[in-house]
């Protein structure tokens, strides 16, 4: 993996003294963009310069072949073409077989094999290339300049055009370091606090600076001295169609099959014997990735380094009849024994300063952010990462909506408007009996519903450029800072197109959600895992406590706290603490635009 960032000038042909000026001017600025890249961990800076453009990759060598890359690719002659890219592929043998021309995997490297491939197939290396990747293609003849990135945003690019020069960068410092004084972009704030949830965005492409865009996830965008032209390369919504017919295990077959590519895609043999980590919990979605990642690793005689957050008190007792557990060693101890070659590590949350922590994480995101409580502690698990030595760290993020997805009410809903009476009549009871629900309240509340959570709304969310955007924004400035890899096979395109074809019954029915996890991986999860559908685990518990203990000192710290928040009905809430905490945050942020 890598960063990249450079300076391209569209304009057209000038008098000798204007191309000698604006020549000089773009030396000066690609200086600063360089220095913008100090502080992050890249192994080695790869760069080119011209009088109309400058284009600079940091190379991070995280996998074998990364030690070869030599950016910019160039070709030469009447159709030159330059390349930078922050890439990593997980389908580099299927780009050589379809694409031609590479025939020695071994020799060479990721960057070369999208640069060959796009160049002599653009529009199938969009539809086929898997991995992350943000990349920057560069005509000088045609005065050309292409940015795209992969399908679900794994990692992106922002932009800036100005006077027919446009600036791009992995790292929004690479553009901002170009002059003093920016505009905020007051729609980005007022959106950010309106939004309730953890969600900081609800648009992909915009940031808080007035002007500087980013690559949304599957986003393709061509400037030329014309203008600029933007166009999504990948809709799975497009063409859609519902897979039934298949048998229980045809479905479980087909699930299984593509999920373990997924994971297994993603791992890499690392240069110098690097490591694998994964941020698991007790929950499906991590335990999912772990059932496939650690028996591949294991059976190359390599460990899974698990990274889990918990309290100081070892053993919180679970509480007879409380859902939540807040501690979750104990579940991470059934799967370091299941699996034989994990090795945990836990990270205590209830130590640190909350405030200082969230200072300097800010920074290293450079965007404002809502998850106040557990962006601290992955951003540790991150640097316990690199510090044995791991070159890829897994997670299940985006699983809730995809392979561990499930909900009794959707599938209610479904079949309620589908017409499907007898078998929502079947699922009622079922689930009444399972759950000790009333019957008469679930009808209730099915028949006054209002529109939308039935399965096809809920769907729209298996595809969330918004959401997939904000998870890509937070990971690429984490791995820049530490030098790890993040990768989460439950957002892979496959695993996306996948359920978004799957029938709403195959991941709820007969008294069974989240059923592709539960059902499908039987044996490959330990059961007791698989079982509990009454407990669900919390990260950072410990977090929320010195929030609460360390709640009056914030508030005499950040002066942009809203008194509305600062108490609830019964004291200080968590809800209360946690919003006015990122929102006094985000008004020390806004500063940098006071002139």
């Amino acid at each position: 993996m890598s960063a990249i960032w450079g300076i391209v000038d569209l304009s057209a042909a000038q008098s000798e003294a204007q191309r000698k000026n604006r020549a000089g001017n773009l030396w000066e600025e690609a200086l600063r963009m360089r220095q913008a890249y100090r502080t992050s961990c890249l192994d080695r800076i790869q760069e080119k310069r011209e009088a109309t453009y400058y284009l600079a990759c940091g190379v991070q060598d995280v996998t074998r072949e990364a030690v070869e890359e030599r950016f910019p690719y160039e070709r030469k002659g009447e159709r030159r073409s330059l390349f930078v890219a922050d890439v990593i592929l997980d389908n580099r043998g299927e780009l050589v077989q379809r694409f031609g021309g590479i025939r020695d995997l071994c020799s060479h490297p990721d960057g070369e094999i999208l640069y060959e491939s796009f160049c002599s197939h653009p529009e199938e290396t969009l539809a086929v290339a898997r991995g992350a990747y943000a990349c920057a293609y560069l005509e000088p003849g045609k005065r050309s300049l292409t940015l795209f990135n992969d399908a679900v945003g794994n990692r992106s690019v922002y932009y800036f055009q100005e006077e027919k020069k446009v600036y791009f960068s992995t790292l929004l410092a690479g553009i901002t370091c170009e002059r003093e004084n920016w505009k905020e972009n007051t729609g980005w704030f007022d959106r950010f606090y309106t939004i309730r949830d953890l969600r900081a965005v609800s648009e992909p492409r915009e940031t808080p600076y007035a002007g500087i865009l980013r690559l949304a996830p599957g986003e393709i965008v061509v400037f030329t001295e014309e203008g600029v032209h933007r166009r999504d390369y990948w809709d799975p919504f497009a063409g859609r169609r519902i897979l039934r017919g298949k048998t229980e295990a045809g479905y479980r077959e087909l699930v299984t099959t593509v999920f373990r590519h997924c994971v297994e895609d993603v791992i890499r043999e690392g240069r110098g014997g690097k490591e694998t980590g994964i941020l698991l919990s007790g929950g499906l979605d991590s335990n999912a990735v772990a059932a496939y990642a650690a028996p591949y690793l294991a059976a190359r005689g390599k460990k899974l380094y698990s990274f889990t957050a918990v309290p100081e008190e070892k053993e919180r007792a679970r509480i007879p009849g409380q859902y939540a557990v807040e501690d979750e060693r104990s579940s991470v101890e059934l799967v370091r024994r299941f699996h034989g070659n994990l090795e945990p590590e836990y990270l205590v949350t209830n130590r640190g300063d909350l405030l200082a922590e969230n200072r300097r994480l800010w920074e290293v995101l450079e965007v404002p952010c809502k998850a106040v409580l557990n962006l601290p502690w992955m951003y540790e698990s991150y640097r316990l990462a690199a510090q044995k030595d791991c070159g890829i760290l897994l997670s299940g993020q985006y699983g809730n909506i995809t392979i561990s997805y499930g909900d009794f009410r959707s599938l209610f809903l479904t079949l309620l408007h589908q017409g499907r009476i007898k078998e929502l009549v079947r699922e009622i009871n079922v689930y009444s009996r399972k759950y000790r629900r009333s019957r008469k309240w679930i009808w209730w509340d099915l028949l006054t519903a209002e529109a939308g959570g039935d399965h096809e709304a809920v769907s729209r969310y298996m595809y969330d450029k918004s959401a997939l955007r904000q998870i890509g924004e937070y990971e690429v400035k984490l791995s820049l800072a530490t030098g790890v890899v993040p990768r989460d096979p439950t957002r892979d395109k496959r695993l996306i197109a996948l359920v978004l074809s799957l029938p709403a019954e195959q991941f709820t029915h007969a008294g069974q959600e989240r059923r592709l996890v539960r059902q499908y991986l039987q044996g490959k999860i330990p059961e007791e895992i698989l079982a509990d559908e009454f407990h669900k685990g919390r990260q950072g518990v410990g977090s929320e406590e010195l929030l609460a203990l360390q709640w009056e000192r914030i508030c005499e710290e950040l002066s942009g706290i809203p008194g509305e928040t600062m108490s609830g009905e019964n004291g200080h809430s968590k809800a209360d603490m946690v919003r006015g905490f990122y929102v006094g945050l985000a008004q020390e942020y806004r500063r940098r635009f006071e002139v």
